[in-house]
């Protein structure tokens, strides 16, 4: 499969199962799915979807803006603030 698909899977993974935007994935799943950190993290910079993220022990904690999140937003009372 290719990677930019693998990469999609991943976020699209993060956004229907978050509660509150925030997601963490480790090294290893982005490692395991023959990605690379920096491709990974140059498809964060670029996703629309992506608030902001941070480098963390072990992975990536990945903040999403909530009105992408499908479980979120019952959570969100005015939208045009996400």
């Amino acid at each position: 499969m290719e990677r930019g698909k693998i990469m999609e899977e991943i976020i699209q993974k993060a956004l229907e199962n978050t509660s509150n935007g925030n997601w963490l994935i480790d090294y290893e799943e982005i490692e395991k799915a023959g990605i690379g950190f920096d491709e990974f993290c140059d498809r964060l910079d670029n996703d629309y979807r992506v608030c902001e993220y941070e480098l963390i022990d072990g992975g990536i904690d990945i903040l999403f803006w909530l009105k992408y999140c499908e479980n979120a937003k019952d959570n969100v009372e005015d939208e045009e603030e996400y």
